[in-house]
């Protein structure tokens, strides 16, 4: 006999670190609040020298490049503003965004609104719905901050030289392909010498 899977839409319950169940809405936002507050910064990053810079600043032709680059029907964040909207304003809605990324450069401050998200719940399917560890968290950030980073991921690439050996954060090389290279390699080299290959890929 076969069970469907049921779809279970977050949790108005939840229990704490001991099993005790939190029935109050205040509780069961704050056992979120903690859950979250540890999974996230559970590794801290290390002082690193500081690299040559700073890099060149901010263009209107880079945060249109980084606009046109958003996926579109993406659900938006607390202030509801969507990169499809700022596309639907075409020149101004690249005009105005630019303008919030050279004030950020400018002045080394970013808007207070993208401190906020939203945090959507999403059960694994797995084991007891009441364990916070059973959910995946899915943030939801604001979509021009978004835009943002893009424009400086995509001035770090042209400033920073990467390795071809790098397979991963390059677009077309993942690291699928760097296994499938060195299974072929491997494979070549042992038929070569009219050897057998046993490949187990979990």
């Amino acid at each position: 006999m076969r069970k469907e899977r049921k779809n279970i839409v977050g949790s108005k319950y939840i229990g704490d670190k001991n099993g005790t169940l939190k029935v109050k809405e205040q509780k069961v936002m704050e056992r979120w609040r903690t859950y979250f507050s540890s999974l996230l910064n559970e590794y801290q990053l290390e002082e690193e020298d500081k690299v040559e810079g700073p890099i060149w600043g901010v263009t209107e032709q880079i945060v249109e490049q980084a606009l046109k680059s958003m996926k579109v029907g993406k659900a938006p964040g607390p202030s509801g503003v969507t990169s499809d909207l700022i596309k639907a304003a075409r020149a101004t809605g690249v005009k105005e965004l630019f303008q919030i990324c050279k004030s950020i450069e400018q002045d080394g401050k970013v808007p207070e609104q993208w401190a906020k998200s939203y945090t959507i719940l999403v059960y694994k399917g797995k084991r007891d719905v009441l364990m916070v560890d059973k959910h995946r968290g899915v943030r939801l950030l604001e979509q021009d901050m978004e835009v943002y980073e893009k424009t400086l991921e995509k001035r770090l690439r042209i400033a920073v030289k990467i390795d071809e050996k790098q397979f991963e954060f390059q677009s077309g090389k993942s690291t699928v392909d760097a296994i499938l290279i060195c299974i072929t390699t491997l494979a070549r080299k042992v038929w070569s010498k009219e050897g057998r290959v046993f490949l187990c890929l979990c």
